[in-house]
């Protein structure tokens, strides 16, 4: 994927408060936002053509 500039990063975040987790008794609270997991791929996909971000673990500190 290389020859052709296809970058590949793998984003991993914990629990994200989405509707998957609508009706289940959990603390929401203390999930990340859809707005940051946003932010992150905005983030990655923004980068210049010669930086290669591969792998991020997002976790909330709530």
């Amino acid at each position: 994927m290389a020859a052709d500039k296809i970058r590949v990063s793998l984003i991993s975040p914990s629990a994200v408060d989405t509707a998957y987790w609508d009706g289940r008794p959990v603390d929401r609270s203390k999930f990340l936002k859809p707005e940051e997991i946003a932010s992150v791929i905005f983030f990655v996909a923004s980068q210049p053509e010669g930086v290669l971000i591969k792998d991020i673990d997002l976790t909330a500190l709530r």
